[in-house]
């Protein structure tokens, strides 16, 4: 049994060319215009949501824009979730455009691979990029309404809302010394011919 999503893929590649540009223009324009008014994203996330969102419509149909969504939809009530919450690292709910590059790009790259391709491998990464994205998005929303503060696998506290407790911690010792010319406490040889000493 075929699910919907495939139903409605094999219909919608069956249209022509200007139909389908057509309707991704329609439906991309009525997401932006939601989105902003709800506050989803910045001006320049929607200028980047839509480019991006034109690429993942026309090759991965309706599937791959069901799968685009849902991480969208569920990352921007996330982050609304969150918001006012992260004094640190000064993030609001809307979403930039380098939010959106970040958390869209690979994903939509995977969908292109495919596209040239047609290997299904790609469709595999497609939604695995966005699964990665989507678990990163959660964990920095959720994870800031936490009372305490996260902590690493070496033990180390730090800020909410600041990758830095993943970094491994640096070495307090100093940088090893150079070594000169000198080895093993011998005098550097001079390279200077010196005029030869005694009567000529």
């Amino acid at each position: 049994m075929r699910s919907l999503t495939s139903v409605l893929d094999g219909m919608f590649f069956d249209l022509p060319l200007y139909a389908r540009i057509i309707i991704i223009a329609v439906f991309l324009t009525l997401a932006a215009v939601f989105s902003y008014k709800k506050r989803f994203l910045t001006i320049s996330g929607v200028i980047t949501s839509i480019v991006l969102g034109f690429i993942v419509f026309y090759i991965g149909g309706v599937s791959g824009v069901a799968v685009f969504l849902f991480f969208f939809v569920s990352a921007s009530m996330l982050s609304l979730l969150s918001d006012g919450k992260n004094t640190v690292a000064e993030k609001t709910g809307r979403r930039d455009m380098m939010q959106v590059i970040a958390n869209g790009v690979p994903a939509a790259l995977m969908l292109v691979l495919y596209g040239i391709t047609h290997n299904p491998v790609f469709i595999g990464a497609f939604a695995a990029a966005i699964a990665e994205a989507e678990a990163d998005t959660a964990a920095s929303s959720i994870g800031m309404l936490s009372s305490r503060p996260p902590i690493s696998a070496h033990g180390r506290k730090g800020a909410r809302g600041r990758p830095s407790p993943c970094s491994p911690p640096r070495s307090s010792r100093p940088p090893p010394a150079r070594r000169g010319p000198c080895r093993r406490g011998r005098a550097p040889r001079s390279t200077s011919s010196a005029p030869p000493s005694g009567p000529p």
